[in-house]
């Protein structure tokens, strides 16, 4: 495997263990502003560990949870 597509393998890999713990989280929650704060919290006390992770986690997670949002439809009252 050449050096691109074991790089391309890795990022697929982060990526679905960030997938997989949004889900986690957003099972473990019972509306999207606690998956916020909890995304919120885990990617913070990771950022501590391992910054550079824990701001990919940041930015994913925000972007999982925007995503979700605008997915819901709103009816009128």
């Amino acid at each position: 495997m050449d050096k691109l597509s074991e790089l391309n393998k890795l990022i697929e890999d982060m990526e679905a263990v960030a997938d997989k713990y949004y889900r986690k989280i957003k099972e473990e929650s019972s509306n999207y502003l606690e998956v916020k704060e909890k995304c919120a919290r885990v990617a913070k006390t990771i950022a501590y560990r391992d910054s550079p992770i824990g701001e990919f986690l940041k930015r994913r997670w925000e972007k999982d949870c925007e995503k979700d949002l605008g997915d819901i439809e709103v009816s009128p009252r």
